[in-house]
């Protein structure tokens, strides 16, 4: 399972990767740019989305992503 993580707590992403990371591949981006660079060349099961992200936040992106048919499952 691939899955990509948006968080821009340090703290909060490093606890979370090292969890999820024990069982699946998990990516990392800080914020909404860096999501559309992970999405340009791979597919992903599952999206943990922050919602309060500085510039386009977790709902935001979501609502975009899905505007281009992407229906990827996302956890907030």
């Amino acid at each position: 399972m691939n899955i990509l993580l948006m968080e821009d707590d340090p703290v909060l992403s490093d606890i979370l990767l090292d969890f999820l990371r024990e069982e699946w591949r998990v990516d990392y981006a800080y914020d909404s740019r860096e999501v559309y660079k992970h999405l340009e060349n791979t597919h992903y099961d599952l999206f943990i989305f922050d919602i309060n992200v500085m510039g386009q936040n977790g709902i935001e992106l979501l609502k975009e992503l899905r505007e281009f048919s992407n229906n990827t499952p996302t956890i907030f």
